[in-house]
C-alpha cells in the first residue's frame, strides 16, 4: 500500500539554476528541480531561430559519406523529437559515429529527396539511449536501396 502525503511548502534549493516560481507553487518547484538536476538552465542561451515542432515519428536515417553522399552503413531507425526548417532531433537507441547522415521523410521510398543532416550534438540519456540533433544541409535524391 502506498501512502501519499502533501506537502505544504517544499524546502528551498539554494542551488538552482532556476527562479523561484511566482507564488506558493509545489508543483513547479518540483519540476523546476528536476530541470535543474538534469542540467537544465534557463540562462542557456537560445541560438536557434527557426520555429520548432513537435515531431514524434518513426524516422529513416542513412549513414552517408558528406562528400558522395553514398552509404557508409545500415539504415538506423530512430524516434523524432523536433523538427524546423533548419534541422531536426531524435532519440536513438546507440552513439552515432557517423557525422552525417540522410533523412527520408517519406521512410522507404527507393527514389526520394532526402535531407542531408549533419549531426552537431548528442546526449546520452541513460539506459543505451541518446539525444541526438544536427542541421540541415542540402537536399539529395536518394537513388540507393533503403535496406
Amino acid at each position: 500500500m502506498v501512502t501519499l502525503q502533501t506537502n505544504d511548502r517544499f524546502e528551498s534549493d539554494s542551488s538552482t539554476r532556476f527562479p523561484a516560481p511566482d507564488g506558493d507553487n509545489p508543483i513547479a518547484e518540483t519540476v523546476l528541480r528536476l530541470l535543474s538536476n538534469n542540467g537544465f538552465s534557463e540562462r542557456r542561451i537560445e541560438r536557434r531561430h527557426e520555429k520548432r515542432h513537435a515531431f514524434s515519428n518513426l524516422l529513416t536515417l542513412t549513414p552517408v559519406c558528406p562528400q558522395t553522399f553514398e552509404p557508409v552503413g545500415d539504415r538506423i531507425r530512430a524516434v523524432g523529437r523536433q523538427i524546423s526548417t533548419g534541422g531536426l532531433d531524435f532519440f536513438y537507441n546507440g552513439l552515432l559515429t557517423d557525422t552525417h547522415v540522410l533523412f527520408h521523410p517519406n521512410s522507404g521510398l527507393d527514389d526520394e529527396n532526402s535531407l542531408l543532416l549533419k549531426l552537431k550534438w548528442c546526449h546520452y540519456l541513460g539506459d543505451g539511449w541518446y539525444l541526438t540533433g544536427g542541421q540541415f544541409i542540402d537536399v539529395v535524391l536518394f537513388t540507393g536501396e533503403i535496406k
